[in-house]
């Protein structure tokens, strides 16, 4: 393989938080034997500018993927000279590169350095190649290849030697070859992608790759894909429901205190997580953080439901609704209600898990998990239609 993809694929591999000692197995499974081993082209890379000491790419290694294939390699060149740390190796190198261009034979110690040469496409055996004439003799290097469009096929993308590397370094963003150059855009495979980043800009870099529109199927498939993002949130436990009931009351909290766990718990973002503790200071209210993981409570045998059109009406006496909803938040019950919506013709059947019981002016409204919206949602009071309960208005 040409010595630069072999250096942008470390690139790109190294970018993508790929572990030093992985590169080698990441090279294999792609089928192709990294010789000479990975501290040369380390050694190399970091001499050219390309990696840091924390090998992790440059600004400089941007740049130098957009530069023409001969200006990459005397960038390469140069750095492979001056790459030994003591100076008689560097004068080393620098005359064998000098008798390969005159043509002069090697002593046996100069063949050490072959093996390089022959990895950056510079000599084959002691004879320089086309190639390794052109950079060491600074002759005018070819017309240059302009990059061909890359071939779709289905579910894989192939491209050519005459690679735009900038664009394939954003494609690498999102997808990992699966051989040298080729690229599969199978369902798993765009799941994946589409944690990297967002995903039309994929779309972008496959249709300037072709040179033409994506199928729609195709899109619609890279479109489709589901995303989960873990996101950095702080979880406040409250020793009773009737303390976060409290603080929710005051309109200052009510907003970082929206996002409700449970009775107990409400989420909110890590960024927040610095004002509101201070809030709760001023108001006598001190958090302290759980080192210790909570026991784990024995498991709950899994209940199964009948299919129903209808409400079940259940049997004896009608209970008040507070009390009712105040027993399924202990128990953190679901239950199925009638919703009288405002402006609905006809109520509306909603599963819920009830959360917080709290009275806003002259109404009083539950806090509730929804299992058909998936969701918080907060219901009225008196307009909650639950079997086997009656409103105050009506005991």
């Amino acid at each position: 393989m040409p010595a630069t993809w072999i250096i942008f694929t470390i690139l790109s591999l190294l970018r993508n938080d790929t572990l030093p000692q992985q590169i080698s197995a990441a090279f294999r499974r792609l089928g192709v034997p990294l010789r000479p081993r990975l501290p040369f082209w380390l050694a190399l890379c970091k001499s050219a500018g390309l990696l840091n000491e924390q090998l992790h790419p440059t600004s400089f290694a941007y740049r130098w993927l957009a530069w023409s294939s001969d200006e990459q390699m005397r960038c390469i060149l140069e750095a492979w000279q001056d790459s030994p740390r003591q100076r008689k190796n560097r004068q080393w190198r620098k005359r064998v590169l000098c008798r390969l261009r005159a043509g002069q034979p090697l002593q046996p110690a100069d063949q050490k350095l072959l093996s390089g040469l022959q990895a950056l496409g510079l000599c084959d055996g002691e004879q320089l190649t086309a190639w390794g004439s052109i950079l060491l003799e600074m002759r005018s290097a070819p017309t240059p290849v302009y990059p061909s469009c890359w071939l779709l096929n289905g579910e894989q993308v192939s491209v050519s030697f005459s690679i735009d590397w900038g664009l394939l370094w954003k494609l690498e963003a999102f997808l990992i070859p699966v051989t040298p150059l080729t690229y599969h855009l199978t369902t798993k495979k765009l799941r994946r992608a589409a944690q990297k980043g967002e995903i039309l800009e994929l779309i972008q870099i496959l249709e300037k790759g072709t040179g033409a529109p994506l199928p729609r199927n195709l899109c619609a498939q890279i479109l489709n894909q589901p995303i989960v993002r873990v996101l950095p949130m702080t979880v406040l436990e409250f020793s009773s429901p009737a303390e976060l009931r409290q603080l929710r009351s005051l309109p200052t909290l009510r907003p970082h205190l929206s996002q409700l766990l449970s009775p107990h718990h409400a989420t909110i973002a890590t960024a927040q997580t610095a004002p509101l503790l201070k809030m709760l200071e001023r108001r006598g209210v001190y958090a302290t953080r759980a080192e210790t993981a909570h026991p784990i409570s024995p498991s709950i045998p899994k209940r199964t439901h009948f299919q129903r059109v209808s409400l079940l009406q259940p049997l004896g006496a009608a209970i008040p609704i507070k009390d009712f909803l105040e027993q399924a938040i202990k128990q953190q019950n679901a239950f199925d209600m009638l919703y009288h919506s405002p402006g609905g013709e006809r109520p509306e059947t909603h599963r819920i898990t009830p959360l917080l019981i709290e009275a806003r002016g002259e109404h009083t409204y539950v806090i509730a998990y929804s299992h058909h919206r998936k969701g918080q949602r907060t219901y009225r009071l008196d307009r909650m239609d639950i079997p086997g309960t009656t409103h105050p208005k009506l005991c």
